[in-house]
């Protein structure tokens, strides 16, 4: 039995969703210290944002927003990811220990 019967598969793409913040991203230079270290706060986008050496550009940790308001998770220069968050106004990065404990590392604006 023949047959002329044709089939036509077209491929239908998802709509494309654009998301719109009315957060301002402020690109002014901000000095954070711990005591030994200064560092510049840089920030990428409203959900990211570097501390980095200002006379190296070398990026000190890496912040990425996650679900929660003011924490972040993030990615030291050593490529060790930990957790930061804001406290007080200073941001706190918990330093893993060979040990397993954590030590915190606490910058505050300059």
């Amino acid at each position: 039995v023949e047959s002329d019967e044709k089939i036509l598969i077209t491929e239908k793409s998802a709509p494309k969703t654009e998301l719109k913040t009315n957060t301002t991203i402020q690109n002014k230079a901000e000095i954070y210290t711990n005591g030994l270290l200064n560092l510049t706060k840089i920030n990428i986008s409203a959900n990211q944002f570097i501390l980095a050496n200002p006379n190296n550009s070398v990026p000190y940790a890496v912040f990425n927003a996650s679900a929660k308001k003011d924490v972040f998770r993030v990615q030291l220069e050593n490529g060790t990811p930990t957790l930061g968050y804001w406290e007080d106004g200073k941001i706190v990065v918990e330093i893993p220990n060979s040990d397993g404990s954590f030590k915190r590392e606490v910058f505050s604006k300059k």
